[in-house]
């Protein structure tokens, strides 16, 4: 039996040496890193971005209407007309449209004047 304690003091001291020597009750400095938040990198935040948004094209304007046969066709004098540039919109001379509408001078008109276009 006292060959087994020699023995396995030997190895308690084996052990010891191979430990540095330190006995288990010497405290152990383990480096530590702190990090503060000013050290931090910025991060990015992302952009939200925003969903496609849908631009409905213009309506089309409406076709004109053909006059019935029989019905005069008729315009409605705007700011800016003139007689003769009305008789070139609709492809008759000034004298017939003058005729049409009773027009004395072909240099008066007024707006919201309604004038008989004739065929």
């Amino acid at each position: 039996m006292r060959k087994r304690n020699i023995l396995l003091l030997l190895v308690v001291m084996l052990v010891l040496v191979a430990c540095g020597g330190r006995s288990s009750g010497a405290p152990t400095l383990v480096p530590t890193v702190v990090l503060r938040l000013e050290d931090m990198p910025p991060t990015l935040t992302p952009t939200p971005s925003l969903p496609p948004t849908y631009t409905p094209e213009p309506a089309a304007a409406p076709p004109t209407a053909l006059p019935l046969p029989g019905t005069p066709e008729t315009y409605v004098v705007q700011s800016g007309d003139t007689l003769a540039g009305i008789a070139a919109q609709f492809g008759v001379t000034v004298e017939a449209l003058a005729e049409a509408n009773n027009i004395e001078n072909v240099d008066l008109i007024d707006v919201g004047q309604t004038l008989i276009i004739p065929r």
